[in-house]
């Protein structure tokens, strides 16, 4: 509904404009009142009142005032309430303080996501590197104990085992000798090759 005389938008169930107090709506009849003739509410009169004039160049300003859309009563600046009806008025919520909020709950929320997808991924990444230390753990183990198996068969062949050459020289010799030929050669142990007649080599045995 639009008021006929200030033509501000005002609810269509106004029965009075709350901006300029104009009737939109008809008034209930209401019994004639003389205030002349009426003994039982004299008129108010404050003896001595005077009316307060401003000061010369002081600027006067007061707010339009405001006027109930339920009686067309005057509104109470201070406590929006209307001195009529007593309807109350409240003054409208500021969006702001919502908007904040929710600005703010948005980047917690999307903090936390993604807190928990970098938790997620290093969770996942920890484990990837237990597992792979666990199975290198246990590849370590294997070549462990081949190494003291071959290191126990090399002991025993090094203890135990000669390289005799065809060579003419009667010497048997150990692996590792720089005189030893490998082109044609026979394997004795220490005893047999000392049976045969065969001398260790001075190079191998010094």
């Amino acid at each position: 509904m639009i008021c006929p005389r200030c033509n501000k938008a005002i609810p269509d169930d106004s029965a009075f404009c709350q901006y300029c107090g104009f009737q939109t709506a008809p008034r209930a009849e209401e019994k004639p009142f003389d205030t002349a003739t009426d003994t039982n509410h004299p008129a108010a009169v404050s003896p001595g009142s005077n009316p307060v004039n401003p000061a010369p160049g002081m600027a006067q300003y007061a707010p339009p005032a405001r006027y109930c859309s339920r009686c067309g009563g005057l509104i109470d600046r201070s406590s929006r309430r209307c001195t009529a009806c007593g309807r109350q008025y409240f003054r409208p919520a500021s969006a702001v303080p919502v908007i904040v909020l929710s600005v703010l709950l948005a980047i917690s929320v999307g903090l936390n996501i993604r807190q928990y997808v970098i938790h997620s991924n290093m969770t996942e990444t920890v484990a990837n590197l237990e597992a792979e230390i666990a199975e290198q753990e246990e590849s370590i183990n294997n070549l462990w104990w081949d190494y003291l198996k071959l290191s126990n068969e090399t002991d025993f062949f090094r203890s135990h085992a000669v390289i005799v050459p065809d060579d003419g020289t009667n010497l048997y010799h150990l692996y590792r000798c720089e005189d030893l030929d490998l082109s044609s050669f026979w394997i004795y142990n220490t005893e047999a090759a000392k049976q045969q007649g065969l001398q260790p080599c001075p190079k191998c045995y010094p």
